[in-house]
């Protein structure tokens, strides 16, 4: 039967590289259609005269404010993490898995490939494949539940400034979304496999709450992960500043975290698209105009991608050294599992994604 399991892996591999390739695909063609009917609808000269409001001092406080947390703040989230798990690992080799993950959350894949890379990057340094993508989980749930906290927070103050028109748009949206995770809920649930794995996820996290280091490495990830939530409130607050949008810092607070929100659900290339259509709903009561009110989030977006280059090149020399090492492995000869030699990790984050509960 060993035999016949690398074509069988090579066969899941493809399914699973076409399934993504197709979803990434999708979600560009939205962000593309989205953008381009806000293009269409908007005065694009005013948009370009905008621009030349942007002082340098803004922009260099927000890409150091976003390296800040997309580099150092979500490496030492993860790295707590692994702590309250009693895993070790250097800050510098924790902060190669972050940005590589952010990266490629940026450029089109969302959370969930961003999450599929520190998973893989993870397993590269010698942690059991549950130990990492229990990290993983953990440090993002905690995230959405910062930014969901912040969102609530303030809704009943942003739907107190919308007209009864666009509140309703938002209950719409609301509701779309919980059925999304309604339906989502129900999926995993005819998926046995899945769920009993979940189940079991959320069995392992209840045993672990009850160390108290966990506790304490949980609590000081949920205030790092709302700390990064606040600093990107800070930055569309220091954007629209410079543009002249009469909006303080507590009204930022009632903007930017639903939009952010809204941002994550996985239908769109990083959010794009859905980022810049929130912001000009929830401005346009204000007396925002729309070519104003989509600066802040497109320069958020292109902020991020550019502090997270630094991501892509990690990720293509860990892909280099993981391409090198199955090159070395394949001329030497090769054992059948029935003999108890297992191959070292290779490939790429594709390859984990075939069976991501395995015990490699």
């Amino acid at each position: 039967m060993a035999v016949w399991r690398p074509a069988i892996l090579r066969q899941t591999l493809h399914v699973t590289q076409t399934r993504n390739l197709l979803s990434s695909v999708v979600k560009a063609a939205i962000s593309l259609a989205v953008i381009g009917f806000i293009a269409w609808h908007i005065d694009r000269s005013m948009l370009a005269a905008n621009w030349h409001k942007l002082s340098l001092a803004s922009i260099g406080g927000l890409l150091g404010v976003l390296a800040l947390q997309m580099g150092a703040i979500v490496a030492l989230r993860l790295r707590l993490v692994l702590a309250g798990l009693t895993v070790e690992r250097p800050l510098a080799a924790i902060w190669r898995v972050a940005i590589s993950g952010s990266f490629v959350e940026q450029i089109a894949l969302g959370f969930v490939g961003g999450d599929a890379v520190r998973l893989w990057l993870l397993h590269r340094l010698e942690l059991p494949m549950k130990t990492a993508l229990a990290a993983i989980v953990v440090d993002r749930f905690l995230g959405c539940a910062a930014l969901l906290l912040l969102a609530m927070a303030g809704i009943s103050g942003l739907l107190a400034i919308l007209p009864k028109a666009d509140q309703q748009i938002i209950v719409l949206v609301g509701g779309a979304g919980l059925v999304v995770v309604v339906a989502a809920i129900a999926i995993v649930g005819w998926l046995s496999s899945l769920s009993r794995h979940l189940a079991s996820l959320v069995a392992w996290a209840a045993n672990e709450l009850k160390n108290p280091r966990f506790r304490l490495c949980v609590l000081a990830v949920f205030c790092l992960a709302l700390l990064t939530q606040v600093t990107n409130v800070f930055v569309f607050y220091l954007v629209g500043r410079d543009l002249d949008i009469q909006l303080g810092l507590s009204d930022w607070f009632l903007i930017a975290p639903p939009a952010l929100l809204l941002a994550m659900l996985p239908i769109t290339a990083g959010g794009w698209g859905l980022r810049e259509a929130s912001l000009i709903v929830a401005l346009a009561p204000l007396g925002v105009a729309p070519e104003t009110a989509v600066i802040p989030s497109i320069v958020f977006g292109l902020g991020a991608l550019l502090v997270t280059l630094p991501g892509g090149v990690v990720l293509l020399l860990n892909q280099r050294e993981a391409r090198a090492a199955k090159d070395g492995e394949d001329a030497r000869p090769q054992f059948s599992s029935d003999h108890g030699v297992s191959a070292p990790l290779a490939g790429s984050p594709t390859s984990l994604l075939a069976d991501p509960f395995s015990d490699r």
